[in-house]
C-alpha cells in the first residue's frame, strides 16, 4: 500500500495522468499541450502503477460523446434532463412542505414529522426521505437564492437540472432521479453518499493515499468526459459510497457555471464589431468542437457562442459555447484530454474569505494546491510538530483587528 512516508512507493500526481492516449486525435492544426518534465507517460508505467489504475478506473466510468451530445442540444435548443425516475415519486409519497424562516422549507413526511436534515447551503436544504433511504430530497429557496447569486428562480431551477444531469451522466456525481414540486416549491432527487466532504477528511488530518487516489480518479473521469466546471470547492467533493455502488469512490455532489461577460456573435454582428480577430476566435472554437464555420447570413448558433472572459480566467477573451443564461457550458467538446485535464488541474478553487464580512477578499488557489496541501496536513507527524501546525493555523486564520 502506499503511504507517504514511503518514499519508494510514489503517489500519482493529477499531472502524471496528463499524458495517457487520448481516444480522439488532435485537429492537425492543433498543438499538443507539452507535458511538464516530471510527468512520466502512461505507457512506460507499469500495469499495477497507481498512476496507471487511476486511468484504468476513470475509463471503466468514464461514457464517451457526452460534450459533443451537449453541444447538439444546446443548437437544437432540447432540454437536457431526463423524465423523473418512479423511485422519486416513492420517495416522496405523503411528503409535504413547511415555509420556515426567511423562506427556509422544511419537508415533513407523512405523518407530519420532519425528515432528516442532512445538510444546508446557500441554494437549499438536502434531507433523507423516510421512505426511500437511498434518495435524499434537496429544495431551493429561492430568497436565499438571490440574497447569493442574480439568479431568477426559473433559471436558477434550470441549472440545477442541467448541473445534476451532467454529474450524473458523466460517473463525476451521484445519480439523479429528476425533480419535482411540492408545496410550491421544486424538489431534486438523488442518490445519498455515505461519507465525507474532501474539506472534512483534509480538516480532520484524514486525507492519505487511499482518499488521494479516489480523487485522482475523478479527475480522470471528468476529463475524460470534458467536464470541467467552475469552482469545485472541497465542501462539494464527498468520498464514500452508494447504494448502488459500494466500493469507495470520490463524487462531485454540485457545481457552478462560468458566466460568461462579454457579447455574442449575434450581437457582435448587429453591432458591426465583429472584426476579424473576433472571428478567428468563434471559427478556432468551432473547429475544435468538430463543428463547420458560422455561415454568412442567418445562423442560430451564433447567439450561442460568446467572445468575452470569465472570472477565473479574466486575462484575455476567448470565444465560449453558451447557454441561453450566457452561462458556459459544463462540458467543453473543444478540449482535448490533455487540456481538460491541465483545466481541472488548475482550477481556480475557493480557500476562504479575509478581511470585512460584509465585503471579504475571496481567496481562490488551484485544486491541485488544495490536494497537496491536504497530503501534507495528513502525513504523519511527531506530536510536537502537530502542536506547531495548530498553532500557527489558528494565528493565519485569525481575523484581528485593525490598528
Amino acid at each position: 500500500e502506499a503511504t507517504l512516508s514511503n518514499p519508494a512507493v510514489a503517489l500519482p500526481s493529477i499531472s502524471e495522468a496528463r499524458s495517457a492516449p487520448e481516444e480522439i486525435a488532435p485537429k492537425a492544426d492543433e498543438k499538443k499541450p507539452d507535458a511538464p518534465p516530471h510527468a512520466a507517460p502512461i505507457e512506460v508505467l507499469a500495469p499495477d502503477s497507481p498512476a496507471q489504475q487511476v486511468v484504468q478506473a476513470a475509463r471503466e466510468h468514464a461514457p464517451a460523446g457526452l460534450a459533443q451530445a451537449s453541444l447538439a442540444r444546446l443548437f437544437s435548443g432540447a432540454s437536457a434532463s431526463a423524465p423523473a425516475d418512479p423511485a422519486l415519486t416513492e420517495a416522496l409519497d405523503g411528503v409535504s412542505l413547511h415555509q420556515g424562516f426567511f423562506g427556509r422549507a422544511k419537508l415533513l413526511d407523512a405523518s407530519g414529522a420532519p425528515l432528516e436534515v442532512l445538510g444546508s447551503g446557500q441554494f437549499g436544504v438536502v434531507h433523507r426521505s423516510a421512505t426511500r433511504s437511498d434518495i435524499v430530497l434537496k429544495t431551493l429557496d429561492p430568497v436565499a437564492n438571490l440574497v447569493w447569486v442574480p439568479l431568477q428562480p426559473g433559471e436558477l431551477l434550470k441549472d440545477e437540472i442541467e448541473v445534476s444531469q451532467a454529474l450524473s451522466d458523466s460517473g463525476a456525481g451521484p445519480r439523479f432521479f429528476g425533480h419535482a414540486v411540492v408545496g410550491g416549491r421544486h424538489v431534486f432527487g438523488k442518490e445519498g453518499i455515505e461519507g465525507k466532504t474532501l474539506r472534512d477528511l483534509i480538516d480532520a488530518r484524514r486525507y492519505g493515499a487511499k482518499e488521494h487516489q479516489l480523487v485522482l480518479e475523478l479527475l480522470e473521469r471528468m476529463a475524460r468526459a470534458r467536464l470541467v466546471p467552475d469552482d469545485m470547492r472541497t465542501v462539494n467533493i464527498m468520498i464514500g459510497t452508494t447504494p448502488s455502488d459500494p466500493a469507495p469512490r470520490a463524487y462531485l455532489i454540485d457545481a457552478v457555471k462560468d458566466k460568461v461577460e462579454g457579447s455574442s456573435v449575434a450581437e457582435l454582428r448587429r453591432l458591426g464589431r465583429y472584426d476579424a480577430a473576433a472571428r478567428g476566435l468563434a471559427d478556432a472554437l468551432l473547429r475544435r468542437a468538430g463543428q463547420p464555420p458560422l455561415a454568412e447570413g442567418e445562423d442560430p448558433r451564433a447567439s450561442r457562442i460568446m467572445v468575452g472572459t470569465i472570472q477565473r480566467d479574466s486575462w484575455a477573451p476567448k470565444a465560449r459555447f453558451v447557454d441561453e443564461n450566457r452561462n458556459a457550458l459544463l462540458f467543453r467538446p473543444d478540449l482535448t484530454l490533455d487540456e481538460a485535464r491541465e483545466a481541472l488541474r488548475k482550477n481556480p478553487t475557493f480557500a476562504k474569505a479575509v478581511g470585512n464580512a460584509f465585503a471579504p477578499d475571496m481567496i481562490y488557489i488551484p485544486f491541485e494546491e488544495h490536494l497537496r496541501r491536504g497530503l501534507e496536513r495528513s502525513a504523519p507527524k511527531r506530536w510536537f510538530w502537530r502542536l506547531w501546525e495548530g498553532i500557527s493555523e489558528a494565528f493565519l486564520n485569525a481575523n484581528f483587528p485593525a490598528k
